[in-house]
């Protein structure tokens, strides 16, 4: 009995080490992003912004989840994608995975936004940075806070963004099959907007 309880005592022992060190390299890599992140924030070179980038591109964007609890910087990166600041867009993008709930959907909302603005440029997002395409229609047909009680208003502005995607021109093939992804998606989601609208 003794010999168990002097096993069971020492693995427990190695056990709570194991934690501790996990803990330690957890802290450390929260630290290591915040300052890749800040030196970026604050000095926003290309250099910088590649760098931060590139953190990213390590696989090592979970310990990053502590970035946007600053609702300054929060607010500072909403600010970047709303004035089309391609830098900002990408980090934006490279940070979807691991910004909790009530900030992915901002984020997603505002760069939802884009087509309102450039529908060219929320195309070739999904050109030139890869996205997705699982979040393309979430990007596409979320809407504003704003319309969360208001059916004609939503309806107005899905109904805007089937318009200027159909406007959109491109040499660019893929962009072009895009916008008939969208357009088809977009129709989709007036037509569940309509019935809502009836029933209601």
């Amino acid at each position: 009995m003794s010999r168990k309880y002097n096993h069971i005592s020492i693995f427990e022992i190695l056990i709570a080490v194991v934690l501790v060190l996990v803990s330690i390299q957890t802290i450390a890599g929260a630290n290591e992003c915040e300052s890749v992140y800040f030196d970026y924030s604050e000095n926003p070179t290309k250099e910088n912004w590649r760098e931060l980038i590139a953190y990213m591109d390590t696989g090592a964007g979970e310990n990053c989840a502590s970035v946007f609890s600053d609702a300054g910087e929060f607010q500072k990166l909403l600010r970047g994608i709303h004035d089309h600041n391609m830098q900002t867009i990408a980090v934006a993008i490279n940070f979807l995975d691991f910004l909790d709930g009530g900030n992915y959907e901002d984020v997603v909302r505002e760069l939802g936004s884009l087509t309102d603005t450039d529908a060219s440029l929320f195309a070739s997002l999904f050109i030139d940075i890869n996205l997705e395409g699982s979040r393309f229609k979430s990007l596409l047909t979320m809407l504003p806070l704003t319309t969360v009680d208001d059916i004609d208003a939503k309806l107005y502005i899905v109904q805007e963004r089937i318009r200027k995607m159909d406007q959109l021109t491109s040499d660019n093939g893929k962009i072009l099959m895009l916008k008939e992804k969208a357009i088809v998606i977009l129709k989709k989601r007036m037509m569940k907007l309509k019935n809502i609208k009836k029933r209601s």
